[in-house]
């Protein structure tokens, strides 16, 4: 078990496994903006909470985040994508622009892993955010559908 700075001193006197005190703070790991041009927030919403398998593509370790909250239109939160930290939440806020939707996400962990897990989390955050939904968004747009899989 991992002790937060300042807690090797409980440690020597055989507090081992037990950190003492609350549950730390989540941590704010990623904040960062996307705009999806000529798209309203009802339909961004609607991709990122009942849509989301759709258009998801998920890395090995990787699961479909639950969506915890929902606050139609403006804000969502999902669950972790990696069950190695159950604890993460990634908040997304969505606001309705002159040129389409911004969306905000903001990303917590209680846990933080090192720098280079921080650099890989965002990337694949920002990539599904910024592409993967973008062409699930395209593909409704051009195909006149309303985003569903198609059964194969």
């Amino acid at each position: 078990m991992a002790y937060r700075k300042g807690e090797s001193e409980m440690a020597r006197k055989g507090w081992y496994g037990y950190p003492p005190g609350p549950d730390p703070e989540p941590v704010v790991l990623g904040d960062t903006m996307h705009l999806y041009r000529d798209w309203d927030c009802g339909t961004v919403f609607n991709g990122l909470t009942a849509h989301r398998e759709s258009w998801m593509r998920l890395h090995p370790g990787e699961v479909l985040p639950e969506v915890l909250e929902a606050e139609a239109p403006s804000r969502v939160v999902w669950s972790s994508f990696w069950p190695v930290a159950p604890d993460d939440t990634i908040e997304l806020l969505l606001e309705q622009k002159t040129a389409g939707t911004s969306l905000r996400w903001v990303w917590r962990s209680p846990t933080p892993p090192d720098a280079r897990g921080v650099a890989i989390t965002r990337q694949r955050v920002n990539t599904k955010l910024g592409g993967d939904i973008r062409g699930w968004l395209a593909h409704v747009l051009w195909s006149g559908g309303d985003g569903e899989r198609a059964e194969e």
